[in-house]
């Protein structure tokens, strides 16, 4: 389930920002192109709610880092955020649409820090055992 939720958090970027974005779902090796988000899960839980029914808590963490630096970096990033918001409040996954709750953001070491929560009920279906083949034999008289 995450990493659909991550898929669907990137394919919101990429529909926001453009194509030619650089997209990391994971640690880098090696140089950037900037501009560049980083897609990251933050943890999540799973709680038993009823029956069946559990309630999944998915964060999110989107890391922003600009091309420019200085007033320019500090620009682009401000735009962002705001972008972010808009395009990030609902996304789509296998299962349909979730919608993003607690969304924040906050500047720290140059690069944007962008958090939300994608949390949702799941069902649990478990496979049931057929039975093995019943033979009856019956007489009539």
């Amino acid at each position: 389930m995450i990493n659909d939720i991550i898929n669907g958090v990137a394919a919101a970027i990429r529909e926001e920002f453009g194509e030619n974005v650089k997209i990391y779902a994971g640690q880098v090796s090696g140089s950037l192109e900037k501009p560049c988000f980083f897609v990251l899960s933050d943890g999540g839980g799973l709680e038993l709610y009823r029956g069946k029914r559990y309630y999944a808590k998915n964060r999110i963490i989107v890391t922003f880092m600009a091309e420019g630096e200085g007033n320019d970096g500090a620009y682009e990033i401000g735009q962002t955020s705001e972008r972010l918001f808009k395009c990030l409040e609902v996304i789509n996954i296998s299962e349909g649409s979730v919608r993003a709750k607690n969304m924040n953001c906050g500047v720290s070491g140059g690069e944007l820090k962008f958090t939300c929560e994608y949390n949702m009920f799941l069902y649990k279906i478990e496979d049931a055992e057929n039975m093995e083949e019943l033979e009856q034999k019956t007489e009539a008289d």
